[in-house]
């Protein structure tokens, strides 16, 4: 008994623990249940889709925050927790949510629908616009769930994109111009339908991505980028192209029309991503229809709904709850979040991975954990490394902890970049295009347009705005007075009706800033509806500059050629004749006829010369074929001709930019034969044909050296024609050249075939004979000469007897070199000519003294010149009747330096001779006109001053100049001055000494002959001579009273000179008995020792002050 009822006691006892346990666990499991609805319901109201669960009894047993929000529901209608679905669904109709119609029929019908549920997936718009993605499934109690998205955003992104790409379409379409887009890799991207036309592709073979060289391998493989392999001419293009260069240029396709193509590259954030190439219809000046066709990439399709993902922290920052979606999202692995890991495990694994970046692992989980401990309601995206951008909401739950709602806007984002880029790239194409282009709608508002567009129209910042009504912008230019004087409005209402119809337009329109622009408009169809119209702008002005330009050059062409003094013509690149000269025509010969056949051909001429044998024998065709045959190098040429009538052409060929060539003709018969007269005056004397000096000098070289080498001697001799200058003064330049050829004969027959026989110049010979053993051979040669020389020349009626003087030098015996021979047969023909003439000389050392004497006396004539050794001694001129001091005549000497003084006679003949009586004879001038202007200075004035001119003064065409410095430098009056020229100064050119001395004239001086009778002057040119003086040389005056020829001669020239209105002077006079015969004789003037010796300036001052020979009695 007793241990029953301790058994039973322990049995209840049992029993009670065990209940107590029981009603424990119970409570567990009911918190634990009660939290994780708790959960659920905080991930359910931070979804971004609206859900609903219905029951079997098609009750709403649980929905979500956002259901309330997508259906813009009242939180009342779910007041006690549940509502019916039917209650839902007649509210819903009595909105209008599901269209008209009865209310109870329309909820009839929504929940029929519904009793059968099945899985269904649609979108709805709500009245209030917004698109609703609804997704529906049962479940396995016979309730179902619905989600409810709201996709309207992702509608109207798609919709403005899909308007954006159709913007795009419908410009290029509608543009007149051909367009090509190529990208950085000359992949074409774009195209219009015009640019299929223009370059003639077949539809199959335009496609985007097709690469560039595809494309251009058709017109290349027409011909249509020239002559030479398609693949190469290819290559070459592709290469330009690859530079990514901006390029306009004009192209003639074989079907006669004329494009304009212009390349612009496309430049984004610096970089060329590309090309855009159009091409313009220039044959008419009409833009193709369409500028741009392109083709978009497809824009990738939008997903249907953003799938969403969920994670939930507890208040231990445990994830306690998530989804495969977030694993996906985030890439997170599935064991661990298993495991319910620690958030700051979470951060950790991301951050490993890369999720955050380059961080600091442990600090970024510090940072992380910290902001966790105490979350905020938030919203932000995060762009994972992978590019993927995931939408974070997040907000704390009740009691702590936090709910995270992971959405992909990934491709939400790349759709608004995509709409941006778009965009930009539409603006990018229009702004790189040649042309001002603007797009109007039906309505005429601008929708697009480009910077070149408001630059043409000058339209004023802030004018141009999308939207902006056509009027609106019309007004400006109208309100310019651009349109006419009238009223602006006027013209915006018509140019408004204008553009109301819709129709296509074309004309040029002139701006106040000189700029020429075509205007084209084109309306824009949709499905045959009119939907707006575009215009392009295109500035012509340039392009009518170069037309015209075009225009004037090819009349300045036509009248070049045609004045052209050679033959011209110009050939295309197959062949055929552009255009001739009558030149051209002329010295080839062609007739008239030849030239009326269409078209004229170069194989035509080519066969018309070979006919009739301008190339000699041939075969016509054969000829015509090799012709040809080099024609076509089209290389630069340059080549002479002789034709079968003797004329010699200078053909010159060169190609022509482009194809095609040009051929110059110059009948060049006379230069060649010039050519051929220089090359012979280059070794020959022009004279008499013998060597010149440049070919003597070559030949004596050579004969030395093969003297030198065969041991034998060469004589060289030097010939100098006596009294040649006499024979040029009085018979003429004419009979002189005569003599000087028939001497050059003479020299010819004398000398052997291998000697030399050259004419340095002038009266000077120089004759060589070569190859000779002795001196003898040089004897004999020479006597044969002179025996040649001995007979006389005939001249016309005229016979002179030669006479030579000829200096002999011997190699190797008088020199070893041609400079040192030429000098020494030099000196010793000057030694035959002082020994008498008419003779020869062998060189001797002996002659050199006289030589080095001649050379020092010109270096010290050369030094007296800048040394000042020069003074001027003046002889008074006494007038006869009068014995009055008329005036003087300068006379130079040579007072060197010891006090010497050197005789005029020993220099003045140098100095002529090297050329330094120029000088000397300027400074004489000047220093006796100064000397004159102080004795005018001092009052003793009325006096003239002679001044004795030199032949090589006369033949400087600077005297008169020089002249007249003289006066101007010295004051004194022109008709104080007078120059004295000898006769046979005068003589030497007498049509260059009246020239001269006109001038001279001209500037007041007085002239006079000087030594007249000595010379051979003619009586005819001394008629013309402007002179006012002849002096009687001193040799008629020294036997006047003895000789009766001397004073019969004095008496003609003194009767002869004043018939002529000259006065005369008589030089030498040295006696009583001679002045007064000349007083007789009624002579002006009277100069000679008798009236005084040359003086000194002071002498001569002293002369005037004292009076003529005070104590001469008159005569």
């Amino acid at each position: 008994m007793g241990l029953t009822v301790l058994v039973l006691a322990f049995l209840f006892f049992a029993l009670g623990v065990a209940a107590l346990v029981l009603a424990a666990c119970r409570r567990h499991e009911l918190n634990t249940l009660r939290a994780t609805c708790t959960q659920y319901e905080a991930v359910l109201n931070h979804l971004p889709a609206g859900i609903t669960l219905v029951d079997a009894s098609l009750n709403v047993t649980v929905h979500n925050a956002a259901l309330l929000e997508v259906m813009d529901l009242p939180a009342d209608l779910f007041a006690h927790g549940t509502t019916s679905l039917e209650t839902l669904v007649r509210y819903n109709a009595q909105r209008g949510e599901y269209g008209e119609g009865p209310l109870d029929t329309v909820v009839g019908d929504v929940m029929a629908r519904v009793r059968q549920p099945e899985p269904y997936r649609y979108e709805r718009t709500r009245p209030n616009g917004k698109v609703l993605a609804v997704h529906g499934a049962p479940l396995p109690d016979g309730g179902f769930v619905t989600i409810y998205t709201d996709v309207t955003e992702r509608h109207k992104a798609e919709a403005a994109l899909a308007r954006e790409s159709f913007d795009l379409q419908t410009i290029l379409e509608h543009l007149p111009q051909g367009i090509s887009v190529f990208d950085d890799q000359l992949r074409l991207r774009r195209w219009n339908r015009i640019l299929l036309e223009v370059l003639e592709l077949p539809e199959s073979a335009v496609y985007e991505g097709v690469p560039f060289e595809e494309l251009i391998m058709f017109p290349a493989l027409r011909g249509e980028y020239g002559p030479g392999d398609p693949v190469e001419l290819v290559k070459a293009r592709k290469a330009l192209a690859l530079q990514f260069q901006p390029h306009r240029f004009e192209r003639t396709r074989p079907n006669g029309r004329t494009h304009l193509v212009e390349g612009t590259p496309m430049v984004r954030e610096g970089k060329v991503s590309g090309f855009v190439a159009s091409y313009t219809d220039m044959s008419d000046r009409k833009r193709a229809e369409e500028v741009l066709q392109a083709k978009h990439d497809v824009l990738q399709t939008l997903l249907d709904n953003i799938p969403s993902g969920v994670t939930v922290f507890d208040a231990n920052l445990n994830m306690v709850l998530h989804n495969d979606e977030v694993l996906k999202l985030v890439d997170f692995p599935k064991a661990l979040a298993e495991t319910q890991p620690h958030f700051s495990e979470v951060i950790r694994y991301n951050a490993e991975h890369g999720e955050y970046g380059e961080v600091d692992v442990e600090a970024k989980v510090a940072e992380m954990v910290a902001l966790a401990r105490h979350p905020t309601r938030h919203v932000m995206e995060r762009t994972r490394a992978n590019g993927q951008v995931l939408l974070v909401r997040g907000a704390p739950l009740p009691g702590g902890g936090f709910v995270s709602v992971y959405s992909d806007v990934t491709e939400r984002r790349r759709m608004e970049n995509a709409l941006q880029r778009r965009s930009a790239y539409l603006q990018a194409i229009l702004d790189q295009l040649p042309q001002g282009i603007s797009v109007f709608d039906e309505e005429l508002h601008l929708k697009h347009w480009n910077s070149k567009f408001v630059d043409v129209l000058d339209l004023p910042d802030g004018a141009v705005y999308p939207e902006v009504s056509f009027e609106d912008l019309i007004r400006v230019p109208a309100e310019r007075g651009e349109y006419g004087p009238e009223d602006p409005e006027h013209y915006v209402r018509q140019r408004r009706e204008q553009a109301l119809r819709f129709e296509h337009h074309r004309f040029t329109r002139s701006r106040p800033n000189g700029r020429t622009h075509l205007v084209e408009g084109q309306p824009m169809t949709i499905d045959g509806a009119v939907v707006g119209f575009i215009t392009t702008y295109t500035d012509i002005t340039d392009h009518m500059q170069v037309e015209q330009e075009l225009r004037t050059r090819n009349e300045i062409f036509r009248t070049l050629i045609d004045n052209i003094p050679g033959g011209v013509s110009l050939f295309d690149g197959e062949f055929k004749l552009l255009a001739a000269n009558e030149k051209f025509k002329q010295l080839l010969d062609f007739p008239d006829w030849l030239f009326t056949q269409t078209p004229v051909t170069l194989e035509s001429l080519f066969r018309f010369n070979a006919r009739r044998g301008e190339y000699g024998p041939c075969d016509v065709e054969e000829k015509v074929q090799a012709l040809m045959e080099r024609a076509a190098w089209r290389e630069p040429h340059l080549f002479e001709r002789n034709r079968p009538n003797g004329t010699v052409l200078e053909i010159r060929g060169l190609p022509l930019p482009g194809e095609g060539f040009v051929t110059i003709y110059t009948d060049v018969t006379e230069h060649k034969r010039a050519i051929e007269a220089v090359e012979r005056l280059a070794h020959q004397d022009a004279l008499t044909g013998l060597d010149n000096r440049y070919t003597l000098e070559s030949r004596l070289d050579q004969s030395i050296a093969d003297a030198r080498r065969n041991g034998k001697k060469l004589a060289l001799m030097f010939i100098d024609m006596d009294n040649f200058k006499s024979i040029n003064d009085s018979l003429g330049h004419a009979v002189g050249d005569e003599f000087l050829i028939a001497i050059a004969r003479r020299l010819r027959e004398t000398a052997r075939e291998s000697d030399i026989v050259a004419r340095p110049g002038g009266d000077e010979f120089v004759l060589a004979i070569t190859n000779i053993q002795a001196v003898s051979a040089a004897v004999r040669v020479v006597t044969e000469l002179f025996e040649s020389l001995a007979e006389p020349v005939m001249l016309g009626a005229q016979q002179i007897i030669p006479s030579a003087s000829v200096g002999i030098a011997v190699f190797p015996d008088d020199g070893e070199d041609r400079t040192t021979l030429m000098k020494h047969a030099d000196v010793a023909m000057y030694s035959a000519k002082n020994a008498g003439r008419n003779g020869y000389r062998f060189f001797d050392a002996a002659m050199t003294v006289a030589a080095d004497e001649r050379l020092r006396m010109e270096a010290d004539l050369r030094r007296a010149l800048t040394n000042g050794e020069f003074v001027l001694h003046y002889q008074p001129k006494i007038g006869t009747a009068s014995r009055r001091l008329l005036g003087f005549e300068a006379l130079i000497r040579w007072q060197q330096r010891d006090g010497s003084l050197v005789a005029p006679a020993r220099f003045i003949p140098l100095a002529e001779e090297t050329g330094l009586i120029g000088a000397i004879g300027e400074w004489a001038l000047n220093t006796a006109c100064q000397t004159l202007q102080r004795w005018r200075a001092e009052g003793l004035r009325n006096l003239s001053m002679s001044v004795n001119l030199s032949a090589r003064q006369l033949r400087n065409p600077a005297l008169p100049a020089q002249v007249q410095g003289a006066l101007a430098r010295s004051g004194i009056p022109p008709e104080r001055l007078e120059m004295e020229i000898t006769e046979s100064v005068a003589m030497e050119d007498p049509a260059r000494t009246v020239e001269i001395l006109r001038e001279l004239k001209a500037i007041g001086i007085g002239l006079s002959i000087d030594d007249f009778g000595t010379g051979y002057s003619s009586l005819a040119y001394l008629k013309l001579l402007p002179i006012d003086c002849l002096k009687l040389d001193r040799t008629f005056v020294t036997d006047i009273e003895t000789d009766p020829n001397d004073a019969a001669i004095c008496a003609a020239t003194i009767r002869l000179a004043h018939t002529l209105g000259l006065s005369v002077v008589a030089e030498g006079v040295e006696t009583v008995e001679q002045a007064r015969y000349l007083d007789g004789l009624a002579c002006d003037v009277m100069q000679g020792y008798y009236f005084s010796r040359p003086l000194p300036e002071a002498a001569a001052r002293a002369f005037i002050i004292n009076g003529v020979r005070g104590g001469e009695p008159a005569i």
